[in-house]
């Protein structure tokens, strides 16, 4: 669609240069174009910024600290392979739970001594209703590949991001 309004431009504009009874039209033309042409961008530039606002408001809707998972099962090896199970708690009055992102620390624990094995993030994609919880499965897990754990994997996770609908 942009190509062709782009070469009607063109064809219009060689016309003016080489017909002197057909400029005044064509320049008319070019001019309603080139407004059509402008309300259509600010037109996608207010749609946009109108989005991002509604993300915003949707991100700070539930506060991190309203967010508990619990159960955590690390499972996979290697970076491609990762899938984390677990419960998610959503303990705010009012909103629907629909996105939470995490860091996710994963410490091997031989009798009572834990050792970090690594660190990296998660996110996990489940509408969950206000004080409510729900098992979830996610994929979206960033890891590096870790050595089998020596005695009892331990997983722990900080909330820093959330997203909540009406």
């Amino acid at each position: 669609m942009w190509l062709m309004l782009v070469g009607l431009i063109v064809i219009a504009l060689v016309a003016c240069l080489l017909l002197r009874e057909v400029r005044r039209a064509i320049g008319y033309t070019a001019l309603a174009l080139v407004a059509l042409v402008g309300l259509a961008v600010a037109a996608d530039l207010a749609r946009s910024l109108r989005e991002i606002s509604r993300e915003n408001q949707a991100m700070e809707r539930i506060q991190p600290r309203e967010v508990r998972l619990d159960d955590l099962e690390l499972t996979g090896s290697g970076r491609e392979n990762y899938r984390l199970t677990g419960l998610l708690h959503n303990a705010s009055p009012n909103y629907t739970l629909t996105d939470v992102r995490f860091r996710l620390i994963v410490e091997d624990c031989v009798k009572g001594a834990c050792r970090e094995q690594a660190r990296g993030y998660a996110e996990v994609i489940r509408r969950v209703p206000p004080n409510q919880a729900a098992m979830f499965d996610t994929s979206i897990v960033t890891l590096p590949t870790m050595a089998s754990p020596r005695g009892e994997r331990r997983l722990t996770c900080q909330v820093f991001l959330t997203t909540g609908r009406p």
